[in-house]
């Protein structure tokens, strides 16, 4: 049960309400007097209760809900590049295999593999993360980070599908082979 505004419980850490506990006389405050203010997260201010995790899923995006990796594309306008990314590569390098995850798609080289890039949707585009071993140096890469001595993840943008090129799809196919060479030496 949770409580009424303004009234503070016993037994729960939630409170709603503000209260300060306890007063002493003359109007000074005492150096033990306790002030107990209230925390909702968004999820407890929509059910009107203190409790944490209420109502959790009303607030994920339906992108984040999506059934298919496809899904995830479509309510963004992007599936075709995507689909244009998934389906050449694997047309160039074989076996591709997708991992959705809840804002974005995996891709590996087999299945429990280590991914070598990510695809993550945007208004009519997809954004690429591609795991290299040195970073890519074209002026289409937004944004380089190097995460380890031999690691990097390259951010780029893919607005068209034309933009799904043989340059793009070697840099795929490189990431792929690195993956699988370095998945294949730890195994």
């Amino acid at each position: 049960m949770c409580p009424e505004p303004g009234e503070a419980s016993t037994n729960s850490p939630n409170l709603a309400g503000t209260r300060t506990l306890p007063q002493t006389g003359g109007g000074v405050p005492a150096r033990n007097e306790l002030t107990i203010r209230s925390f909702q997260t968004p999820f407890a201010m929509e059910s009107g209760c203190g409790a944490l995790g209420t109502n959790a899923d009303d607030y994920y995006d339906d992108a984040m809900a999506a059934s298919s990796p496809r899904d995830l594309f479509a309510s963004k306008g992007a599936e075709a590049i995507y689909d244009a990314v998934v389906s050449r590569l694997r047309s160039r390098v074989g076996t591709v295999v997708e991992d959705p995850k809840q804002t974005c798609v995996h891709l590996l080289t087999h299945k429990n593999g280590t991914a070598f890039a990510g695809i993550h949707p945007r208004k009519n585009a997809v954004m690429l993360t591609i795991r290299t071993q040195a970073p890519l140096k074209s002026p289409r890469v937004r944004k380089v980070e190097q995460v380890s001595r031999n690691r990097c993840h390259s951010d780029l943008v893919v607005s068209s599908i034309e933009e799904v090129d043989p340059e793009l799809l070697g840099w795929l196919s490189t990431a792929s082979t690195a993956v699988a060479k370095k998945s294949d030496l730890t195994s």
